[in-house]
């Protein structure tokens, strides 16, 4: 395996280069918003009589039926949204036929995101998992919080085994509340119907993005005859010719990533798909400042 090389000034450098605001910070995490909540927490307080000054949507009408009066519920101030990043660090994100492994430009997009989130004072925390949880940063906020997760994510001796969010889940699920916004970064290689069901339990919960992490031979095979290939777990290995199956590949790895991108749709949760041949500047502009108004 390759060495990571990550150089996390060099990271808030590239972002802080954006001058993405709060409202755009804000924005980008709407944008992937779960229809099934909404962005902000509004905690209930409890009733009072309404008065035409009020907006008609506040007035509870089986209260009011019960009661006999008009009433309108009463809320709390809103709650900024809770961020939890979830990175896999299975052994299918240790490759790269380009500069950076797989693994490397999720925690390059993790610390990107988490830095901005920070910056604007909401409160982020970390999940590193493979087939079991291997780092954790509880959620909090101020900018030290960065430089934790950054010890928690930039530990390859961990790297490897078979990425399995359902080894997250009931640390995450634990986590979770309802404005907080879980943001899963993968290749989603492996992504199997056990943690399809529990992308769907977190999603009713909360919110969900998808980041989807893949390099350009995910989906192509080299072309030139024969290619020696072995297995992430470096247990087996097989002598291929590409110009044979290359077709029957990139098919069956389209069917593959349509089936992650649906099972995110069909939770009404939202993913994006980026690729390693693509800059960091190039892929962090397609999250985020194309989805928020910074």
């Amino acid at each position: 395996m390759k060495s990571v090389k990550l150089d996390i000034n060099e990271v808030i450098s590239k972002v802080a280069q954006l001058n993405i605001t709060k409202k755009g910070v804000k924005n980008f995490l709407q944008k992937y918003e779960s229809e099934y909540v909404g962005l902000e927490s509004i905690e209930f307080y409890g009733f009072r009589n309404y008065t035409s000054e009020d907006n008609p949507r506040t007035i509870d009408w089986r209260s009011s039926i019960r009661s006999g009066e008009l009433l309108c519920r009463e809320t709390l101030i809103e709650k900024e949204p809770e961020v939890i990043l979830a990175i896999d660090c299975g052994a299918s994100t240790l490759y790269g036929s380009v500069d950076k492994l797989k693994i490397e430009h999720e925690i390059e997009l993790a610390l990107a995101i988490a830095h901005i989130c920070l910056t604007v004072g909401f409160t982020v925390g970390a999940v590193l998992y493979n087939d079991k949880v291997q780092g954790f940063a509880r959620p909090t906020s101020g900018r030290i919080q960065l430089h934790h997760i950054s010890q928690v994510l930039l530990n390859p001796t961990v790297f490897g085994s078979k990425g399995d969010l359902r080894s997250a889940f009931g640390l995450i699920n634990a986590l979770v509340k309802r404005e907080s916004v879980v943001i899963f970064i993968s290749d989603f290689i492996g992504f199997d119907e056990d943690q399809k069901n529990i992308l769907n339990l977190l999603a009713l919960k909360c919110r969900v993005i998808g980041i989807m992490v893949r390099d350009r031979l995910d989906k192509t095979l080299p072309s030139g005859g024969h290619v020696l290939f072995r297995d992430p777990s470096g247990t087996e290995s097989l002598l291929v010719n590409t110009n044979r199956i290359a077709s029957e590949y990139e098919a069956i790895s389209r069917e593959q990533e349509n089936s992650v991108v649906k099972r995110f749709v069909n939770t009404r949760s939202k993913i994006i798909r980026l690729y390693t041949n693509e800059s960091f500047e190039d892929n962090f502009h397609k999250l985020v400042l194309q989805n928020a108004s910074v």
